[in-house]
């Protein structure tokens, strides 16, 4: 056998070993909610979505609902932030989407 027919032998091997491979990924990801605790994968799933989530806090409806009465009143950023419990940037946010503030001028 001369080193052409070795090199197509090896990858021919290559193939197979990697369809298995990815046979077997398949299948150790079919079980992997029950190893790790999970009565189906779409509770997995929830569980792994809630970790991206959870760097990000949200408001409820209520909540803004009470900011954007405070701001409707003219009461100052700060104190509402301080009184709903939310930072300084989040009043900014929703100041913003209500059209309470002005849009910056160009400079040219």
């Amino acid at each position: 056998m001369n080193r052409e027919e070795q090199i197509a032998e090896y990858r021919k091997k290559i193939r197979t070993l990697e369809k298995d491979l990815a046979g077997e990924r398949r299948e150790r990801l079919k079980a992997l909610h029950t190893g790790l605790g999970f009565k189906d994968r779409a509770e997995l799933i929830e569980a792994l979505q809630s970790l991206r989530e959870s760097q990000r806090s949200r408001i409820s409806a209520a909540t803004r609902a009470q900011i954007e009465q405070d701001l409707k009143a003219r009461m100052p950023g700060s104190k509402v932030a301080a009184k709903n419990g939310v930072s300084v940037p989040t009043v900014q946010a929703i100041k913003k989407t209500l059209g309470l503030v002005k849009a910056r001028q160009s400079k040219h």
